[in-house]
């Protein structure tokens, strides 16, 4: 399948092969030390092949997304809480990075309210009795537990917030912010708009990713949580775009100005 597609995600040689996720992930570990193929986030490409310029638009389940760089997120969810102030009116998108977020400030019992279109967001963060939900309507996402479309994106225009956090699948000093899904690029619009600071949290696989739909360009982006396996080439590129105001990595942050 792989030899005759060059790419595949996990998520279609699941269903070719019938074989858990775990089992092809493993598959695909072993085959790319055998220096076979490349891994990519959700999938795999066939070494050889050139990977085209706007990259694989492969769309894997929502467990597949939250085991991916579980370690990373996490860690990446408690560094962007602390960007929160108790008090604050806040937007959070759906996704499994944003669920880590979500998680660290329902420990941290701060006094919030929070407007989304997640329902795994706001799963997590009623188990807090000090967080106020806004849950917008709309049609459901089954691939990321997300309201999406007009009504969505209508309610969400509704609600002012102080910082908007949001999952981003591609970022990067040429395109700047991209997603697969155009639903989902409408919904992350709506809250970038409607907020006046931007924090996006993304693990390091995401960084020179480019993706489908154009979100957003760098310019309105405030904070970039990532984590530690940025490069200095990837790091300095960003200093030099003067992308961020600040950029944090969770071992440590350094200021860049605006």
């Amino acid at each position: 399948f792989l030899v005759l597609n060059r790419t595949a995600s996990v998520y279609s040689l699941q269903k070719q092969l019938g074989v858990s996720g775990s089992t092809i992930r493993k598959d695909l570990t072993f085959l790319e030390k055998k220096g076979m193929l490349r891994r990519v986030h959700g999938g795999a490409i066939l070494i050889g092949f050139q990977e085209p310029s706007i990259p694989l638009f492969v769309d894997p389940s929502y467990k597949e997304r939250y085991d991916y760089n579980l370690h990373e997120k996490t860690k990446i969810g408690e560094t962007a809480a602390e960007l929160v102030e108790n008090g604050e009116t806040i937007m959070i998108d759906g996704g499994t990075t944003t669920l880590q977020v979500a998680r660290e400030l329902s420990r941290k019992k701060r006094e919030l309210t929070v407007v989304t279109n997640g329902i795994n967001i706001c799963t997590e963060l009623i188990k807090s009795n000090n967080l106020e939900v806004v849950l917008s309507g709309g049609y459901l996402r089954r691939k990321n537990l997300s309201m999406i479309g007009e009504i969505a994106g209508s309610m969400i225009g509704k609600y002012t917030a102080s910082k908007a956090v949001l999952g981003i699948n591609g970022i990067s000093t040429s395109r700047g912010l991209t997603t697969p899904h155009l639903f989902e690029a409408e919904i992350k619009k709506s809250m970038i708009k409607n907020s006046k600071q931007l924090i996006i949290v993304a693990d390091a696989t995401k960084i020179d990713k480019v993706s489908l739909m154009a979100v957003a360009p760098l310019s309105v982006v405030h904070f970039l949580v990532t984590d530690n396996r940025v490069t200095d080439e990837q790091f300095f590129a960003f200093v030099l775009h003067s992308a961020f105001s600040d950029f944090f990595i969770y071992h440590y942050f350094a200021i860049i100005p605006i």
